[in-house]
């Protein structure tokens, strides 16, 4: 009955039309590891030709990789249909064919795109059909889940939400890994991946960026990537025809030989520079508020100071005692006293001088003494250590304001020497961190 149906329907010019959408689904199979499935999918194919050959059907294949049954192989199988498809490349859409589209599809599912998404969105896909469904599609997916209306209240998508859904796409290995990196063999891989992060002037820049690959093979697959339509030549430089694939090559290909040295010297470079920067920030944040000391011998006993070598004036600072003795202190007199331009006020009484030691004072190995500096128009501060009425070691604190800030406004001017180590981090490897975070969370 089949056979009679078509006979009729040949004598009567009649073919019944067979249109597979998005194709890639048994298209992938052809190059697939599966055995089982390749073979299915060859027999399907091979079945479809025999069908129009016999005049039964007409088949309409829509794929972006639609273009591998134009080959006279596919990973080894002799192709039957190489000389039986017309290929038919859909061209860009324009701006307003993007946006009439975008204004039709979006009134059947109650969807509005104003003026700025519409020509973002363009610009992002290159008027590319197959990236343009992906992009929007993802975007207003995302939008329903997030809008509190629920599925059937009106959406309005903006430029920023084209952005982000853009981003979160390049970040995504499945936004391109099924439809186009399995008709790519190893060096049209690398090539795609060096053209879109070097973009050469011809193809003896991406011999150059190759220079481990063969010439030829090198040439035979930046060929075959114009031909598909992933590559074209913009200005004086070649590119991916499309921005969105651009992005997601360089996020999710790995790097040429000559690119990922480039890239590993050029994070080298800039981290080196951070982390100098933050040396020499942390190093001179540590000599400017290092303590200084002051030492000497008296009476048997060995005698420390250690205080500030900066302080800001009238602002209050600490100077630490230390005493050391091998036995029984002597009486000699030992005190501390303002010299000459220094107004001070030592210890507890705010006195311009204090007694550290004295027979009459009790004993002591260690004391805190607070201390008030003021100076008349001097750059510095000056205090005397007397022992037995004689001049012995000088404690100098250099003028500077900035000592005055308070204790934790320090600790952030320390941590904050960390700030260029850390923004060159990011510079230097800023793709691969926000790669992974939108990985991570982008479909969030």
């Amino acid at each position: 009955a089949r056979a009679s149906r078509g006979a009729r329907d040949r004598a009567a010019g009649q073919r019944a039309l067979l249109v597979l959408e998005d194709a890639d689904v048994i298209l992938k199979p052809l190059e697939g590891a599966d055995e089982g499935e390749r073979t299915a999918a060859q027999r399907l194919w091979t079945a479809l030709g025999r069908a129009c050959d016999d005049g039964l059907i007409s088949v309409v294949v829509t794929s972006l990789s639609g273009f591998a049954l134009g080959e006279a192989k596919i990973a080894g199988w002799v192709n039957p249909l190489a000389n039986k498809v017309h290929m038919l490349p859909i061209p860009p859409l324009a701006l307003a064919d993007v946006q009439r589209m975008l204004t039709e599809l979006g009134m059947q599912i109650n969807v509005r795109f104003d003026a700025h998404a519409i020509a973002r969105a363009h610009e992002i896909t290159a008027g590319n059909v197959y990236a343009l469904r992906r992009l929007c599609g993802y975007v207003v997916s995302r939008r329903r889940r997030s809008t509190p209306q629920g599925p059937l209240g009106e959406i309005r998508i903006e430029k920023r939400h084209l952005v982000e859904g853009a981003r979160d796409l390049a970040a995504m290995g499945e936004t391109f890994n099924t439809s186009v990196l399995p008709w790519l063999d190893a060096t049209e891989k690398l090539v795609l991946e060096a053209v879109a992060t070097r973009r050469p002037r011809n193809v003896r820049g991406v011999q150059q960026a190759l220079s481990g690959h063969d010439p030829g093979a090198v040439a035979a697959a930046l060929d075959r990537l114009r031909r598909i339509g992933l590559v074209e030549r913009q200005g004086e430089r070649e590119q991916v025809a499309i921005p969105l694939l651009a992005d997601w090559t360089r996020n999710n290909l790995q790097p040429t030989p000559g690119e990922a040295t480039e890239r590993r010297e050029r994070q080298i470079r800039t981290l080196a520079i951070g982390c100098s920067i933050t040396l020499l920030l942390f190093g001179g944040f540590a000599l400017w508020s290092r303590p200084r000391e002051a030492a000497w011998d008296a009476g048997g006993c060995r005698y420390e100071i250690d205080y500030p070598g900066r302080a800001a004036p009238g602002v209050e600072v600490s100077l630490y005692a230390f005493r050391t003795c091998a036995g029984p202190p002597g009486d000699g007199e030992v005190r501390l006293r303002a010299r000459a331009g220094t107004l001070a006020q030592l210890g507890a009484q705010k006195a311009p001088s204090l007694v550290l030691h004295d027979k009459g004072l009790p004993d002591w190995q260690q004391q805190e003494i607070p201390a008030v500096l003021n100076g008349l128009g001097r750059s510095r501060f000056e205090l005397d250590v007397i022992v037995g009425g004689e001049a012995g070691e000088t404690l100098t604190v250099d003028y500077d304001w900035l000592a005055g800030v308070p204790e934790l406004a320090k600790k952030l001017i320390a941590v904050a020497s960390a700030i260029p180590a850390a923004i060159a981090a990011l510079l230097a490897y800023g793709e691969e961190i926000t790669a992974l975070v939108r990985r991570l969370f982008g479909r969030q």
